[in-house]
């Protein structure tokens, strides 16, 4: 529950795909719900938006918008408990119509007689609007909202089990259960409940058999977090694999960091082709071939410093910010190649990845015993100072020479 500062007390729970709100005015002559379709995190503004009143209780529309990710679409519909006595709208140059509204910017106040607590159900849908009734429809028809927090309740529940931690001491498990919810929260899922998602093709695809996922923070996840989800997850992992695969299929490489069906360039290297052969290892990908196809493929492209470590055997500080994480990044995706290839028996890959994979070896400075930036002449970057950290502006990404060299 939380209290807004305009006296309206709040509390929120949902399903997969549908939001469920509550509204109690303590001031009920001032009771409205205002939709803000312009504003939104993460450099994210609107190239699109729709909303409009389509019955007694309910509104529809969608946001289009461009930022992270750089054509990102989500389409709703929200049911409200009480009648929309007008739904009042704004939108470009302050434009005012009533009852739907198109453009860049759109504001919409909901405007309702909240004598009693008032209930909203907002349904999401990465496709249309019809699947994100489809999504209210199957997940959430009714208006129990108490039994839709014991639901959701009983679903972390049942995922935090999986782990049975035993300690004397409720502060240790309490940080324990906290940091395994926390490597819950993505991948998510991002297809409608009948597998109708938005393609990293920009295109939507009807149901293809599997469950879609993005949020995939992949340089944050790939050293922990997914050989954690494959050993605590297996149910998901089929549908992991195929959803990276697939995503190679539509945009010619595996993802880096894709969010909304869209590649965002974030962070260095190629940690989705270690995340996928980590996948092909341990047997969760039943089209190898396909597989280790996206595994080759993406990490032979001439792009993002690759051309680089091809032209010199590794990437020069002089020809790239970031160089030595990159590099190192790019070595550990070349060693999982060379072990993915072991696994199928493609010698000749194997040799090739692995000892292209050795290219980390060149950073390193006996001298002073740390990873370093070095030039196309081969001389050591200077001034040198391990403790150093300039973001995209040094030899490292988001550390230090320690750190790196560790």
């Amino acid at each position: 529950t939380h209290l807004l500062r305009y006296n309206v007390d709040v509390e929120l729970t949902a399903t997969k795909r549908v939001g469920f709100h509550k509204y109690t005015f303590n001031q009920p002559e001032n009771s409205a719900v205002v939709i803000d379709l312009q504003n939104g995190g993460c450099w994210d503004s609107p190239t699109k938006a729709y909303i409009a009143k389509t019955g007694e209780k309910t509104i529809e529309g969608y946001r289009y918008s461009s930022g992270w990710a750089n054509d990102q679409r989500v389409f709703f519909v929200a049911e409200f408990s009480q009648p929309i006595t007008s739904l009042d709208v704004m939108v470009d140059r302050g434009e005012a119509v009533s009852d739907k509204g198109e453009g860049k910017i759109v504001y919409a106040r909901a405007n309702v007689d909240a004598k009693e607590p008032l209930y909203v159900k907002v349904a999401l849908s990465p496709t249309s609007i019809e699947n994100a009734k489809l999504n209210m429809q199957t997940e959430l028809p009714g208006w129990d909202f108490e039994g839709t927090i014991a639901q959701a309740d009983q679903a972390w529940e049942k995922a935090l089990a999986k782990i049975d931690m035993e300690s004397s001491c409720e502060k240790t498990k309490k940080i324990f259960y906290t940091a395994l919810y926390h490597t819950m929260i993505a991948p998510s899922e991002f297809c409608d409940v009948n597998g109708d998602y938005y393609g990293a093709d920009h295109q939507m695809h009807k149901g293809e058999g599997f469950v879609n996922y993005t949020t995939m923070s992949c340089w944050d996840t790939y050293r922990s977090a997914h050989p954690l989800m494959s050993l605590i997850h297996p149910e998901m992992m089929k549908d992991m694999m195929q959803a990276f695969v697939t995503i190679y299929k539509q945009q010619g490489r595996l993802p880096i960091w894709h969010l909304m069906g869209c590649e965002t360039e974030c962070m260095v290297g190629n940690p989705g082709v270690i995340i996928v052969a980590d996948g092909l290892n341990k047997g969760y990908i039943e089209d190898k071939e396909t597989a280790f196809e996206a595994l080759k493929n993406s990490v032979m492209l001439d792009e993002r410093g690759q051309d680089l470590r091809k032209q010199y055997g590794f990437i020069p500080y002089d020809k790239m910010n970031e160089s030595v994480a990159n590099d190192m990044e790019y070595a550990i995706a070349d060693g999982a190649v060379a072990l993915a290839a072991q696994k199928l028996g493609k010698t000749e890959d194997y040799e090739y990845f692995f000892k292209r994979s050795r290219s980390y070896m060149n950073f390193f400075d006996k001298e002073t015993t740390f990873m370093r930036g070095r030039g196309t002449k081969g001389e050591f970057h200077v001034p040198f100072n391990p403790f150093a950290s300039t973001h995209r502006e040094d030899d490292y990404c988001e550390g230090n020479a320690w750190q790196y060299t560790f």
